[in-house]
């Protein structure tokens, strides 16, 4: 029997300016690090039983489209920045990081970025929607990996309602709803509603005018 693939992506939601610590998810570097200690395929064989694909990019990989750009397909699937716990920490210690006492702490703020000051660790907390078993699992392995690269990551289980309600404050700092499903209006994966500066799906607020 043929796969069926609902037209969905699965990512979390950061917030870009979070007084904390959003000046440290600014950081490309960092950004790629958390992604570097997502075990998306072990999370697929274990957790999903099979049933899933890695998430690269804005657009489903599966099944094969023109909006799939090739970037995405890279390492299975993983994309440019595959899981390795490793090149992880190698690179947030590169950009002037050290661990302290199990945490990434920065030490050197020239390296570590504009915004980013002496001292800041990698602390986060990661609410996440209750009520599905998988969701709480993933985010458990998510939270153990990290935690191997020197991100300790909290996590706050809340209702979706809880969660939605919670976007429109500035004091969160990572989100799991779970993900987006290019159901329409606007069937087409562009990216406008999730990426563009402003957009409504946009409440962390990113933003690139390049993306724009």
């Amino acid at each position: 029997q043929a796969p069926s693939y609902a037209d969905w992506i699965d990512y979390f939601l950061i917030n870009f300016k979070n007084r904390q610590v959003g000046p440290a998810f600014q950081q490309l570097y960092v950004r790629r690090a958390l992604q570097e200690t997502n075990d998306q395929e072990g999370m697929i064989t274990t957790l999903l039983r099979g049933y899933g694909y890695p998430t690269s990019g804005g657009v489903p990989n599966q099944p094969p489209s023109q909006w799939i750009p090739g970037i995405q397909d890279e390492n299975g699937g993983q994309g440019p920045y595959p899981f390795s716990i490793a090149n992880a920490s190698a690179l947030l210690t590169s950009h002037g990081w050290s661990e302290v006492a199990g945490v990434m702490t920065c030490e050197d703020p020239a390296k570590c970025g504009p915004g980013v000051t002496m001292g800041m660790q990698l602390k986060l907390t990661l609410d996440y929607v209750t009520g599905v078993t998988f969701f709480q699992q993933e985010v458990a392995a998510y939270q153990a990996d990290a935690a191997q690269a020197g991100i300790d990551i909290n996590l706050v289980p809340r209702s979706f309602s809880a969660i939605i309600g919670e976007e429109a404050t500035t004091t969160w700092q990572i989100l799991d709803l779970g993900g987006w499903n290019f159901a329409g209006p606007g069937f087409e994966p562009t990216g406008e509603s999730l990426f563009q500066t402003g957009a409504s799906s946009n409440p962390g607020e990113y933003s690139d005018l390049t993306e724009d």
